[in-house]
Formats: structure tokens, sequence, C-alpha cells
């Protein structure tokens, strides 16, 4: 279709199709130099990407994190191959060694597209669906910084978010928990290209996957549309220009493709994962026009698109830095004052509080939230803020009527919400958000997702331990806490009282990755300024260690063991991950060896097995509960100071 006719115009599209054959051409040879990929999505889907990225997308390749960009967010994240030629045919900083890196150890063009990895990547992407929820969270902050920073009809944040998504994605619930919300909100914004090829991994999506997608996302408040053929860009550019006029809804745009086109095995899922053959490679680069040599790059291909991307890019550049002289004279100063802080992170400190009455750990949180400076945090509520406590008070729901909202309500989807906080964070917007703690299952995933980004998210669980009771053993935590502290790079919390709660706060809304505060909703006790030791007998024989309201039990038992003539010392240990930055020196000095350790925690608490040696006591929870009061539960596990002390007294004389 290089000749195509619009109107009373025949129009050439051949250098288009040529540019959009040395995109294949190249992404076909990363993977097979890689000997691994993913060669069906880019034989299938260029022709949209080569599209956006050459007639629509709005960046700067000199200056891939530009705040003003739009963002794209490869949601099908296994065609990283496709997105990183497509940079490099965009202008960005990749060289062909970074293409022939394609996976490689410590390169440029990992498996998977990774955020402040590649230039140009706005979002990590793998896990299917999580990207498409993370563009909604994007959008969200595109929205709200937009109203934030408005004057007239003119705001210096003013861009649109793409994604590009398969079948696999919107299989995911995680995807349909994001877009009813993204309807919900009218985030006009949001352009979704889903590339629909009903093929998986598996093979064909029929019987699996026979959902109408468009009545669906219709019926979820977004505007829907269809094109035919990839090919052609007239309906192409229409419908982006559409979907980009449509304001009070989100668009989606299915496209019908065929996976691995030209290939030997096209329209099959065995060209969704596995690098061609020699043959077939060769075969398919013949029919795209591209010599049969690794790597070729066409230089009237190259020079057309980075012409077409620098032409208009640089006028929208351009137009908008004179935006922003004109709206920084027209802004009021206060405005500008928080635009010139949303840009540079500046550090967030608690006031000291009232100590002189009790609090419970989620009213103290909610009291400790309510004192951050608020200008540039964002509260999401998974429908369980009424218990939690986790809200900003005297501000307004975020909605389609208010943008600049500071309460985000997300509702029952705890997965989705979690994806919605990184895309914010991924705006530099500071976030947080609450849930019940045997609840985090659902939303680890997302948790993950943050800390392999490094985003300063930050998350409180209440309703810390199976005291909780009645609610049964659905609710009541027991693994949860160790496997929030098995993700790498999280700090998580547990506070005993309110000075460690208040530490706690400020040292995870300055930090610059993911962090958890698990609270009760028990009153929380009231110690002086520690590090570390809360109470320490002179020449002591046992060391109790406890984290959150197992602290006040750990006290109890220390002294009920003084009517034994045996004395101890209290180590409350909020954050493992930081007590684990310690030097060697430090912790032993805290938990001598020579010692024995009592640990107290009711959860699995195998976080703490590498203080310990075989002869040390580990009080903690192995099986699931049952539904029941906080005191029937204590009396089943003999978790009280009494049964606790003579336990450990017993322990101590056969050792003797």
């Amino acid at each position: 279709m290089s000749l195509v006719k619009v109107g009373k115009v025949i129009k050439d599209y051949s250098i288009d199709i040529k540019t959009i054959n040395n995109i294949k051409s190249l992404g076909l040879d990363m993977i097979n130099t890689a000997k691994s990929g993913h060669p069906g999505i880019v034989l299938g889907a260029a022709p949209i990407i080569y599209r956006l990225y050459n007639n629509h997308l709005v960046f700067d390749n000199n200056n891939p994190n530009w705040i003003n960009r739009d963002r794209f967010i490869m949601s099908a994240g296994h065609g990283s191959a496709l997105l990183y030629a497509t940079l490099f045919m965009s202008g960005f900083d990749l060289t062909i060694n970074d293409l022939k890196e394609f996976r490689k150890y410590g390169s440029k063009t990992p498996g998977h597209p990774e955020v402040n990895t590649t230039p140009g990547v706005d979002c990590s992407t793998g896990p299917l669906g999580q990207g498409l929820a993370t563009a909604v969270g994007m959008a969200i902050g595109e929205t709200y910084l937009n109203q934030k920073f408005k004057y007239l009809k003119s705001s210096l944040i003013d861009h649109y978010t793409y994604v590009l998504c398969g079948d696999g994605d919107l299989m995911e619930g995680i995807s349909t928990e994001a877009a009813s919300l993204a309807g919900s909100l009218s985030l006009g914004k949001l352009i979704v290209l889903y590339d629909s090829n009903n093929i998986s991994l598996d093979g064909t999506t029929t019987g699996v996957f026979d959902e109408n997608v468009l009545k669906k996302y219709r019926a979820m408040g977004w505007d829907t549309h269809l094109l035919e053929d990839p090919y052609n860009f007239e309906e192409f550019d229409r419908l982006i220009e559409k979907s980009k006029k449509t304001v009070d809804k989100p668009s989606i745009i299915k496209i019908n493709t065929v996976i691995g086109k030209d290939s030997k095995y096209q329209n099959t899922n065995i060209v969704h994962g596995k690098p061609l053959t020699k043959e077939d490679l060769k075969r398919v680069k013949k029919k795209l026009g591209i010599r049969d040599i690794p790597y070729t790059v066409l230089s009237d291909s190259y020079s057309y698109m980075k012409k077409c991307i620098d032409e208009r890019n640089n006028a929208a550049i351009s137009k908008w830095k004179k935006t922003c002289e004109r709206l920084r004279q027209k802004l009021d100063k206060k405005v500008i004052e928080e635009y010139d802080s949303f840009l540079i992170d500046k550090p967030i400190n608690i006031e000291e509080i009232n100590e002189n009455r009790k609090y419970t750990g989620r009213e103290l949180a909610h009291i400790l939230l309510n004192k951050l400076n608020k200008k540039n945090i964002l509260c999401l509520q998974t429908d369980t803020s009424n218990s939690t406590k986790i809200y900003f008070d005297k501000e307004n729901s975020f909605s389609k009527k208010n943008r600049i909202g500071k309460n985000i309500k997300c509702g029952v989807r705890e997965l989705g919400t979690t994806a919605i906080q990184n895309g914010l964070a991924l705006m530099n917007i500071k976030t947080i958000s609450s849930g019940f703690l045997s609840f985090s299952n659902y939303m680890i995933p997302s948790i993950r997702m943050a800390s392999l980004m490094k985003l300063n998210t930050v998350y409180i669980f209440t309703h810390d331990s199976v005291l909780i009771g009645e609610d049964g053993p659905t609710h009541q935590p027991i693994e949860q806490i160790d496997q929030l502290r098995l993700i790498p790079g999280i700090t998580l919390f547990r506070p005993c009282d309110i000075n460690e709660t208040i530490d706690a706060f400020n040292y995870s809304f300055n930090s610059d990755k993911p962090c958890v505060i698990v609270i009760s909703k028990d009153n929380l006790s009231s110690y002086e300024k520690h590090d570390y030791i809360l109470k320490d007998d002179k020449d002591f024989e046992i060391s109790i260690i406890a984290s959150g309201t197992e602290v006040e039990l750990a006290m109890q038992v220390s002294k009920a063991l003084e009517k034994h003539m045996i004395k101890s010392r209290v180590v409350s240990i909020p954050s493992i991950e930081l007590f684990d930055k310690e030097n060697k020196e430090t912790q032993e000095k805290i938990l001598p060896k020579n010692k024995l350790k009592v640990v107290l925690e009711l959860s699995t608490c195998n976080s703490y097995y590498k203080y310990l040696s075989q002869d040390d006591l580990v009080f903690n929870i192995k099986n699931f509960m049952k539904s029941g009061n906080k005191y029937s539960i204590v009396h089943r596990l003999n978790y009280d100071v009494d049964s606790i002390t003579k336990k450990i007294t017993i322990s101590i004389k056969q050792k003797m």
C-alpha cells in the first residue's frame, strides 16, 4: 500500500513502509543475536509503534526525562526488541552496539523494558497487565498536575499517556481493575493501542478470551475504535486525533494484526517467543527488502524518521517553553513555588505530637499523615480508609469533577490500586496507600514492580496480627510480614510506639525506595527515645527481641523473669532492613552472640533466624488459626506472659 488515494491526493507511503521494515529487521537481529526473545510482536506491531513515534508522540530524544513529554508504556513488555529498535531509529541515546547487547547482563537493552536503564523507557514492564494499570496512574497524575498548574486554558503540565498492549494484557485482571477506574474518572488523555492478534504463548485465544473487548470497555466508560489494518496510516492518524479530542473518556483502539507477519509461522504461537530459524529470518528479510546483513540501517529511513520526529517535537518543545515563560508571569507565586518544589524533591518532616495520651496505631498514622506537607502527596484508598484511617482530613476526593482532590478512591481494587500508585510515583508524585495486612497478598506483585523501579511509594497496613480474632483466618495475617520483607529493596517498619512510628513516617517519605509501615489497631505504648534497646538489666542473661505490639509483651515478660532471678534485655527492631545496614560490631553489641535470644512476633517470623543459633527461642505462628476473640487465640497459642516466661525459664534451666 505504498500509494494511497486520500480525497483527490495520492500519497506515497513507501518511505514509511521501508522504515517499518528496517525497525522489524533490527528487532529480529537483536533476538537472533541473543538467541531469545519475541519476534512475533516485532513483525506484527511494528507499524503501530512506528506511526505513533513518527507522527504523534511528543518527546525530547536529547532529554528523555523532559517533564512534559507524552508517556509511552509498552505494557506488552516482551516486545522490548521492537521498542529498542524504534527508540534507536527515533534518535535516542542508543547505538547499534547497544542493540547487539540485547538481553546481556548490564546492557542498556534488557530482556524487558526497565525505567532508568534505557533512554526513552518510561516504565518497567514484563508482568502482563501491569503496564496498562501503571499508565492509568500516570494519566491520573497528568490530570492532577494539569489542573494544579493551570491558568485559563494553558498549563505547565499538558501531555498524553499512550499504551501498547496485547491480548495477554487484557486477560489479566489487573487491567480490568485499572480500566474500570479510568472510565469512572473520565481520564480523557489516556489512549490504549490494543495489538489484537488472537494468539498467546500457548496458542489461539479462541475458547479462552472470546469476550468483545470494545463492548466491555465501552461499558466501562471508554471511547472505543477499531482499526482493521495497521498499515492504514490515514485511519490510524484519524483515530489518534479523535481519541485526543475525546476529553471526557479514555480511549482504546483495537488494531487487528498478524503475529509474526511474513514468517513461515505467522499467525501461530510458535513465533511468539522463539527466534526465527536462519532460513526463516533470511526469507523474512528478503520479503522486507532488507539486506541479509545483521543490523542493517537504511540511511534514508533513519534520516526520514529522525527528521519527522525532530521537526514536530522541536516545535512542541519550543511552544511549551514559551507557555512556561508566560504562565510564570500569570500564576500565583505560591503555585510557581509548588511547581518548582515538585520538580526538586524536598525533605518532608513531621513535627512532634502530644505524647501524653494513648493512640492506637491507626489513629497515630492518621494524625502523622495529616501533619505531612500535603502539597505533593496523594492518598489512594482501597475502600478500607474508614478502618485504616489513612486519608487526608479536609481534602476532597479526586474525581471527574474535581481534578485536584488529594484522596483518590480506588474501590476494592488492591492490585490495580498499587500499580496505579506506581504510575503516580513515575510522575514524581509522592503517594501513600493502605489496606489490611492480610490482603497485602493482592498488592505484592505491584509492590515488587515499585521496588524494581526504585519508586518512593509508601504503604500502610493495619490489622497486623492474628489477635484481630473474630474475622477468622482469611483476615488474620500470618505469613504476610515475611512475604513483604522478602521483596528486595523494600524497607518494612513495624513500630512499637509513638517515636518509632514518627521515625517510620519520616524515613518512608524521604526514601528513594518503597516503604511499608505495619501498624496495629491496638493502643501503642510510649517509650523514651531509644536506639533499639528499651530495657537493659545489668549482666543480663537473655535478649528478648520483638517488634510492634509484641514489644509491650516483651517488656512484661522481662519483668516477670525478674521474679525468677533472670536478668534480660529488651530489644525493639522496628525495621530488620535498617538493622541489617548497621555494622557487624553494632549488631553484635545489641545482640551479643553469647547471650540467649528470644524472639516474639505473631507471624511466621522467619526473618529473624539469621540472628539466632539453634539454642535460641522463637515464639511465632506456624499454622492458620480459627475465628475467635483475642483472648481465646492467646490462650490457644499460649502467647501470654506466664506461658512464655515458663518456657524461657525451663530452657535456661536445661542449659545450666
